[in-house]
């Protein structure tokens, strides 16, 4: 029954309960790029790089962009890295490798060194190498020369080691690389060995392995992805060390089981405040869950109403921005916590109370609900901004709504409450903000 959109918990700084509900960030345009979405992005050398459609961008720090190439493919994830001097980035299909100080744009890095692994989904760099995953091997990843994305020596690769199942994906998280595949998963570290340097942690192996390649995301020493294994799919885990643990609740496994289509979700992580996220995203089925690592509540973060995915199909900090780019359009956004639209477009903001019941199956008496709001919040734009009341006594239908006012602009002492509610056997309450103005729920 519990439902919690585009507002997150932060332990309560007004001392009437455990934690309080912030609006989630609205956003605005930074940069209208191309024609097509947004498939992924990497800030170097005072600059954002990023791809819209087929096309390759460079973005100034005031938005400007600039065409620097072309991709042969025009949709899925485009995943980035760079080693200090040039930029490596795959899109499933080939890798391409830019040179910033010389302005040089490789189209196809196997048309230079055959022994590039086309059909890469992940690139890393570790250790002075980039790593890419080679589908052409189970478990097989390989590796670079040393800080040269246009040499990849033949001998240079290795494979998981302790099961045979498919790599999913790769990620560096702290000093190990992760090699997670469709059932386990594996941490390495560089040991120095000649030819290949890289050899498996010895106590690192998981039998959490991964449902979503794109669902892998790290975090300031976390790394996360969406789980499978040989008992199911469907929870989250995160690892901080070497032993993943599940992060999603039972409300979480349970929405996620009920999705039929889990293996395009993908992750990112933000950082705001005193809060780290995990963004996952699951496009087929049109939502997005977001987890807070540093409280471990989990919430919805939409766009367009209450039941939609969030815009973002990537994001990055760039010139002092949380910077996002849209999976519908050629457009960057800024996040901003202080604007309460995305591009001027209402934000649904909705909690919805755990099931009321007293466990006899008796009827309770409804004589008032009061929602402790932050008050006064209205503004010149919006001078009366009004809460909405709904209820479900079966889980499937709502009532009516009932609207009160959470206060014009310095009314700190509205009371929002509705009365005379009727009586049920089992109800669950849920109220929602639409108006441009900043929600808090204590």
């Amino acid at each position: 029954y519990q439902k919690t959109v585009n507002l997150y918990a932060e332990p309560s700084r007004l001392g009437r309960s455990t934690f309080s509900l912030y609006p989630t960030p609205g956003y605005t345009v930074f940069s209208n790029i191309g024609l097509g979405e947004m498939r992924g992005g990497i800030v170097f050398g005072g600059n954002l790089y990023t791809v819209s459609g087929k096309q390759f961008f460079r973005v100034s720090s005031t938005g400007t962009p600039t065409v620097l190439g072309t991709l042969a493919s025009p949709t899925g994830v485009v995943n980035f890295s760079h080693n200090g001097t040039e930029i490596i980035f795959v899109d499933g299909s080939r890798g391409y490798l830019y040179n910033p100080e010389t302005a040089t744009f490789t189209p196809d890095i196997s048309a230079v060194d055959a022994d590039f692994p086309n059909g890469a989904t992940h690139v890393e760099f570790f250790d002075g190498y980039f790593i890419v995953n080679d589908p052409s091997a189970s478990g097989r990843y390989r590796f670079s020369a040393s800080y040269d994305g246009l040499d990849w020596p033949a001998e240079s690769f290795a494979s998981a080691e302790r099961s045979p199942d498919s790599l999913q994906g790769i990620a560096v998280n702290g000093r190990e690389l992760w090699l997670i595949g469709t059932e386990t998963a594996e941490p390495w570290y560089n040991a120095g060995a000649p030819v290949v340097p890289f050899e498996p942690v010895q106590s690192g192996f998981s039998e959490w392995g991964c449902a979503a390649p794109y669902s892998i995301a790290t975090n300031n020493g976390t790394i996360f992805w969406l789980t499978s294994n040989g008992e199911g799919d469907g929870q989250v885990v995160a690892a901080t060390g070497m032993n993943p643990k599940v992060i999603s609740t039972d409300a979480i496994a349970d929405t996620i089981s009920g999705f039929d289509t889990i293996d395009d979700a993908f992750g990112w992580t933000y950082n705001y405040q005193r809060h780290s996220f995990y963004v996952l995203t699951f496009p087929t089925e049109d939502k997005t869950i977001v987890y807070d690592i540093v409280t471990q509540q989990w919430h919805e973060w939409s766009s367009e109403g209450e039941d939609k995915r969030h815009v973002a199909n990537f994001h990055v900090f760039f010139n002092e921005e949380h910077i996002v780019g849209s999976y519908k359009v050629g457009q960057l956004f800024a996040l901003d916590w202080d604007v309460y639209t995305e591009t001027g477009e209402k934000i649904h903001r909705v909690r919805r109370s755990h099931l009321i019941h007293n466990g006899n199956d008796d009827y309770i008496f409804h004589h008032k609900v009061k929602v402790d709001f932050d008050t006064g919040v209205g503004d010149t734009a919006t001078p009366e901004p009004q809460a909405l009341l709904r209820w479900t006594d079966d889980g499937k239908t709502f009532s009516n709504e009932l609207w009160r006012t959470i206060g014009s602009q310095g009314e700190y002492h509205t009371t929002v409450e509705w009365r005379k509610l009727g009586r049920a056997k089992y109800r669950a309450y849920e109220v929602k903000v639409t108006d441009p103005v900043k929600v808090v729920i204590a």
